[in-house]
């Protein structure tokens, strides 16, 4: 019976931590940003609808990125709206851009989802 017990205990030990080196990993992967100027869009619209549920239906994200300026002052605001400028212009025009993400948008992401 006490050999049942440790080996249930055991096998719950083993789920657990397991579970919880899963979270740690994806949480520490989401705080790295994304690889692209897309990926990194994609999230901040996920993090953004999440942090401003009442956006309107059809929102832009610069209306949505106007309501982050208030939320967030400790962002640098003028490498962002360049990256959105750019992404603008290669998802809507024909124009070629860096397919970097700045840091700032980035931390803009992490600051958001950080004020759940």
């Amino acid at each position: 019976m006490i050999n049942l017990e440790v080996g249930l205990l055991l096998a719950n030990v083993v789920v657990y931590s397991t579970l919880l080196a899963g979270l740690i990993q994806a949480r520490r992967r989401a705080r790295r940003g994304a690889a692209t100027l897309d990926a990194a869009f994609r999230q901040l619209e996920v993090v953004l609808q999440k942090r401003f549920p009442d956006l309107p239906e059809g929102h832009t994200l610069r209306e949505a990125l106007f309501r982050a300026k208030s939320l967030e002052p400790d962002v640098r605001w003028e490498p962002i709206e360049r990256s959105l400028r750019d992404y603008e212009e290669h998802r809507y025009g024909d124009r070629m851009v860096s397919q970097v993400p700045d840091p700032e948008l980035t931390k803009l992401t992490n600051e958001l989802r950080g004020s759940w």
